[in-house]
């Protein structure tokens, strides 16, 4: 049987960095590590609220990334 252990989760903030061809805006993602695991989602995006304008770029998506190891037992 296959068991998911949570190993990380990290919260990235999409940042624009330029414009293409056809001024639509290019994104990179600031990522930031360690959040609790099982954070509350809500909480989550109060700090990214609080941190987006200190990046002092545009910003767009907001995203909660959670990395799991797959073992067989």
């Amino acid at each position: 049987m296959a068991n998911k252990e949570l190993e990380s989760t990290v919260l990235s903030i999409e940042v624009e960095t330029s414009v293409d061809k056809e001024g639509n805006p290019k994104f990179t993602k600031k990522k930031l590590g360690n959040l609790v695991p099982g954070a509350d989602p809500n909480k989550v995006m109060a700090v990214a609220d609080k941190i987006a304008p200190i990046l002092k770029k545009n910003t767009g998506y907001i995203y909660i990334t959670e990395v799991s190891q797959l073992t067989n037992q």
